[in-house]
């Protein structure tokens, strides 16, 4: 029973709001990623970086219980069940990233190398991936990239293809004459990516005619690039909404009948028969 009640206060997906628990950890979220970005600022972290590091720390230990809670509660679940339902559960995406949300922290107190400090302050800007368990919307774009994982890897493939063809054909016929910045292909990968991305820093130019004649039609082409992964990701997007609000829906009915099932109407009051009636009555 207490287990199943920790469940349904820290699973988002075990009733259709916030539970009280979640608000708190959201907070908490949001409040620890202000305190992370303003405590690199060499003036306040002067001033009050103990103060800021002892709120870090108890906010590290709250995330703590919390991961330790969350296992607790998962491996009595249908999904991570079983022997090894445990460490199916800890390998998990979100699983990882509320991990990564306080281990460091933990582990690193009292360092003083700059560059651990910053490494953990890195890790600690992780915390924003435990947003995702807790917002529709990034259920939404998960199950979006989710759907559309092969289209995007197809588009990946064909811009790599271009990638690498255009850094090869500048290497061909501008390797002579600029070989600081087309010498080799690895040389040239460094302006197709520019040119495929539509930066266009300008650093790096063909001067050639042949060079800019190849340069054109990658330029254009760089635009239907750049466009393929956002038109299939809309796509897969619009489905997705569609699908989890069938889902938001089929749970709310589903909790409705629960609770309409539990509320039993009083029984029907007997009213006596005229017979009854007639019996009972004196002569």
């Amino acid at each position: 029973m207490a287990r199943r009640r920790v469940y349904r206060e820290l699973d988002p997906a075990a009733s259709p709001t916030l539970s009280v628990s979640n608000r708190v950890i959201v907070a908490l979220i949001s409040f620890s990623i202000g305190i992370s970005v303003i405590g690199t600022e060499p003036t306040i972290r002067d001033q009050w970086g103990r103060e800021l590091t002892l709120i870090d720390i108890a906010i590290a230990v709250v995330f703590a219980v919390e991961y330790v809670l969350r296992a607790w509660c998962a491996v009595k679940t249908q999904k991570f069940g079983g022997s090894s339902g445990l460490l199916r559960y800890v390998l998990t995406p979100m699983a990882v990233i509320d991990l990564i949300a306080f281990m460091p922290t933990l582990i690193t107190f009292g360092a003083t190398d700059v560059f651990l400090v910053r490494a953990v302050k890195f890790a600690q800007l992780m915390r924003l991936g435990k947003f995702g368990r807790y917002s529709y919307a990034f259920a939404t774009i998960a199950l979006a990239l989710r759907r559309c994982r092969g289209e995007l890897i197809a588009g990946a493939g064909l811009a790599l293809l271009i990638l690498i063809g255009a850094a090869t054909l500048l290497y061909l016929v501008e390797g002579e004459s600029q070989p600081e910045q087309f010498g080799s292909i690895p040389r040239a990968l460094w302006w197709a990516t520019i040119t495929l991305t539509t930066v266009g820093y300008g650093d790096v130019v063909p001067h050639t005619l042949m060079g800019k004649l190849m340069g054109g039609p990658v330029a254009i082409a760089s635009v239907g690039i750049v466009a393929l992964p956002s038109g299939i990701i809309a796509g897969s997007f619009v489905e997705a909404r569609r699908a989890l609000s069938r889902k938001r829906r089929t749970f709310r009915a589903a909790r409705d009948r629960r609770s309409h099932a539990t509320i039993k109407p009083p029984p029907p009051r007997s009213r006596p028969t005229i017979r009854a009636r007639r019996h009972g009555s004196g002569p």
